[in-house]
């Protein structure tokens, strides 16, 4: 019979207590080499100091440590999937398998540039993301030097959100009074909702006394459930206009009901019915101004055996969000109550867009002023 191995213990003195008695650690293993290994690590982590600990640690392990203690619990779903993204694909794949002390500024700088051209949201996650884990590991003592300093955020692709044309909003203005699914347009035109804000509403959250509506759930179509808000300032109280007071009025349910509710019940949308009707109803705003930004939705046989392009508005739910910012902007609402009213968590969201719409403004009066010279 093979001779058990005998284990072998180590004990660190840790530190002393306040009558002077030592504080001890032990370590064990099999081998001098393991127990040396534990050794080192308690005193990394009991005398030199949890910074001293991590610094040679992985990137993609400070960052998991990150994300677990100052982000999981406070952010939704969506930006959960948000940051799974921006980390698991674009950052771990390049830098993830290197120490934190041993990423550069030009490591980081690389990371970022690849998403240029990308969307706005992820080139944000991503910089974000980068900026904080380096900051917090430089903060305490991980690593010597913060290399994400002087990164550079990449230009994004251009937004294509823009606010509604004179034309788009008078055939918006005529589909939410004619078609039988309006009420959803009048929503998002009405009160600036992003999509799933829009299905999340019931009836206990219209209040017609103070006429109001409360924002406080989300259809969230990747779990398909109500699920959590983008952020806590999306919880919020917005003004109902009187055109969609007398659209909601009628209406009125159970307080359990959604407002937008499926066709088999008082439950939510289900996600094919609602792109079903979104269909619909941009294809209703084209037909009542063809001369609008469409697209080619599909084409369809006729019944003589021929086809027939069916077009449809481009406008997307979040056009609409966007047209609702610009009218508190050209009503003269300051960017911090646009802010409350949108659900922005960060004010230099809607001062980016005050600042856009200022600038398109100034470009619109500019030409009306050589427009005049050249008349005169």
């Amino acid at each position: 019979m093979a001779r058990k191995k005998a284990r072998i213990r180590r004990k660190v003195v840790v530190g002393h207590d306040a009558d002077g008695k030592a504080v001890v650690k032990w370590v064990g293993g099999y081998t001098v080499k393991e127990v040396e290994a534990k050794k080192q690590e308690l005193i990394r982590t009991y005398i030199l100091g949890a910074g001293e600990a991590q610094r040679n640690v992985l990137v993609s392990v400070y960052m998991q440590e990150w994300y677990d203690a100052y982000k999981k619990g406070e952010i939704s779903a969506s930006t959960k999937r948000s940051y799974a993204n921006a980390i698991n694909n674009h950052i771990a794949p390049y830098i993830g398998d290197k120490q934190m002390r041993a990423v550069t500024d030009i490591d980081l700088q690389k990371v970022v540039n690849r998403l240029a051209k990308k969307s706005n949201t992820l080139i944000g996650d991503t910089y974000n993301i980068l900026k904080n884990v380096f900051a917090h590991a430089y903060a305490h003592g991980s690593i010597d030097r913060n290399p994400a300093i002087s990164l550079v955020r990449p230009k994004a692709t251009k937004n294509e959100r823009r606010a509604l044309t004179p034309e788009e909003t008078a055939a918006a203005l005529s589909v939410i009074e004619t078609h039988e699914h309006g009420l959803l347009l009048a929503l998002l035109y009405y009160a600036g909702l992003r999509r799933g804000e829009a299905l999340g509403l019931r009836w206990e959250d219209v209040n017609f006394s103070s006429r109001t509506l409360h924002v406080r759930r989300d259809i969230d179509y990747v779990t398909n459930n109500p699920g959590e808000l983008k952020s806590k300032a999306a919880n919020r109280r917005i003004p109902i206009p009187d055109k969609l007071y007398d659209m909601l009025y009628p209406r009125r349910g159970l307080p359990s009901v959604y407002v937008i509710q499926s066709p088999q019940g008082g439950s939510y949308l289900p996600q094919s019915t609602y792109k079903r009707w979104w269909d619909q109803l941009m294809v209703a705003m084209y037909e009542a101004d063809p001369s609008i930004e469409s697209k080619l939705l599909r084409t369809v046989k006729t019944k003589k055996g021929g086809t027939r392009d069916v077009f449809s508005s481009v406008l997307t739910p979040h056009f609409f969000r966007h047209n609702y910012a610009s009218v508190l902007y050209d009503a003269g609402v300051d960017v911090l109550a646009a802010q409350k009213i949108l659900g922005h968590s960060d004010p230099s969201t809607t001062l980016s867009i005050y600042t856009h719409l200022s600038e398109a403004k100034a470009d619109a009066n500019a030409k009306k002023v050589l427009a005049a010279f050249s008349k005169a």
